[in-house]
């Protein structure tokens, strides 16, 4: 890139030097244009010649000193500076091509008037042609051999020139005007490309990311969207900033909109007295908004860009709640809200594959078909609603509880709780002491507690028969009792590690 730039540096030097020495010459021609029509002897020729380095000095001059100005008036003074070269270059050889030449040659004088149109305004253009044509009429007058000496046909030729150079001024302004237009479409549609890019981007991170995430990943995007700074709350709280923070005024919420579709645009105060625009739209969580704030008019496009990534937003979580539903339904017993026999399957097999000790505990409730009998399937089931939550408040999220069916339950846990099974059965049998109170009812709930034990790695599904058998014989000791699995049948289930 260093490479092509210097070249394209070292081709406009190079341009520009050519530039120079035109119209030093044209300037030169017109000064002596007496001694040139006369064939001039050396004494002229050599005054020529240094009037020439001279002009193409002072030329040289004014560039550099040009290069230290800075800005729009650097650019400006360059373009004239340039413009005012070419002129004098096409002016001199005009004059001097129609009496060595062509007649016709009066016809350059066109270029630097339509270079002016292209270039520069309407009133360089006038410009160039007032001073295209005092120098060629002046030039006419001096030299009674020159084509235009007479007035008649110099006039006419002024004319002919305004009239074509108008005519491509015209065009060329024409033509100016379509491709600006081409190229503020060309813009607008690459700014809605990027905008749709963004909102792409931002829905493929809010579906990698967790709920609570979802406002960040929105706010981070914003920005992007052509705004300044970004911001999102809930309940009036701010929960994410990005881009310039030092923008957004101190203590502004954005108002709560009830149309999550619209998109409120506000007018604020900022800091140090800074008009700020911001663009507000409802977020994906209930009492949120998303707000891009920018110390520019905020443009339709990006106010509508802010409405379609909240609108994503709000798409992106409700379809992360249907997956975790879908998901829970799937890993769930539908009416405890407890692990189903899936997920107990699947977390006795990574359990059985750890390095510490578990221990599986089969429970199965003691003569529940009596209160299904006597006090209806109603209440039974919210007898075992109940019950698990009571399971679960026990084991305080240190071990898993699952419906395996009915009106079993199966506990897993591991490391220290697992060697201290026995004692944790008892436990929960001596906490269902007290019954469960369910419609205006105290239910008492007994049942019978088989434990199986191992170390890792271990056998999952027979450590969970083994439990079961263990409960079975509880059952037939008595029930409401805790059985233990026999350590000689337990030793079995023990795999060797392979190597």
């Amino acid at each position: 890139m260093n490479t092509v730039t210097a070249s394209s540096t070292g081709v406009e030097q190079a341009v520009n030097v050519v530039r120079a020495i035109l119209a030093s010459v044209g300037i030169v021609t017109l000064l002596t244009f007496e001694a040139t029509r006369a064939r001039a002897d050396l004494g002229q020729m050599l005054t020529i010649a240094a009037a020439t380095g001279l002009a193409t000095l002072i030329l040289s001059w004014l560039g550099r000193r040009l290069g230290t100005a800075s800005g729009t008036a650097r650019r400006t003074w360059k373009l004239l500076l340039l413009h005012g070269m070419d002129t004098a270059a096409a002016v001199g050889l005009a004059v001097a091509m129609e009496v060595h030449v062509s007649p016709a040659s009066w016809a350059l004088l066109v270029v630097p008037i339509v270079v002016a149109s292209i270039r520069l305004d309407d009133l360089a253009v006038v410009g160039t042609w007032v001073i295209c044509s005092a120098g060629y009429m002046m030039a006419g007058r001096m030299n009674p051999a020159l084509g235009a000496a007479d007035w008649g046909l110099l006039v006419e030729r002024v004319a002919v020139m305004l009239a074509v150079a108008a005519s491509v001024a015209l065009l060329a302004r024409w033509l100016q005007e379509g491709w600006r237009a081409q190229g503020e479409l060309t813009a607008e549609s690459e700014s809605r490309l990027d905008r749709v890019s963004t909102i792409e981007h931002a829905s493929r991170a809010m579906r990698a990311t967790e709920l609570d995430q979802i406002i960040e990943v929105c706010v981070a995007h914003i920005p992007r969207l052509g705004f300044t700074a970004a911001t999102g709350t809930v309940d009036g709280v701010s929960v994410a900033v990005a881009g310039d923070a030092d923008l957004v005024p101190l203590g502004t919420t954005p108002d709560m909109l009830e149309d999550d579709e619209a998109v409120l645009v506000t007018h604020w105060l900022g800091p140090d007295k800074l008009s700020l625009q911001s663009a507000s739209v409802a977020g994906p969580l209930p009492g949120s908004v998303l707000t891009g704030w920018s110390p520019e008019p905020v443009e339709a496009s990006v106010a509508e860009a802010l409405g379609d990534l909240a609108a994503n937003a709000r798409h992106a979580m409700a379809a992360a709640r249907h997956l975790a539903q879908a998901r829970f339904q799937a890993t769930h017993d539908p009416l405890t809200r407890l692990a189903n026999r899936a997920e107990l399957h699947r977390r006795l097999t990574v359990a059985a594959r750890g390095d510490e000790p578990m221990a599986v505990m089969f429970i199965d409730l003691d003569k529940f078909k009596e209160i299904n009998d006597s006090h209806g399937h109603l209440v039974a089931d919210q007898v075992l609603v109940a019950l698990g939550n009571r399971l679960e408040s026990i084991l305080n999220g240190k071990g898993l509880v699952a419906r395996f069916g009915g009106d079993e339950f199966v506990v897993l846990v591991t490391g220290d709780l697992a060697s201290v099974a026995r004692e944790l059965g008892e436990h929960i049998q001596k906490a269902f002491e007290e019954p469960i109170a369910v419609a205006e009812q105290s239910i008492p709930v007994r049942m019978s507690i088989g434990v199986a034990m191992g170390r890792c790695p271990v056998d999952a599904n027979r450590l969970l028969e083994k439990a079961d058998e263990a409960a079975y014989s509880a059952k037939r000791a008595g029930r409401n009792q805790v059985h233990v699995a026999d350590g000689g049948e337990l030793a079995s289930l023990i795999e060797t590690r392979a190597g």
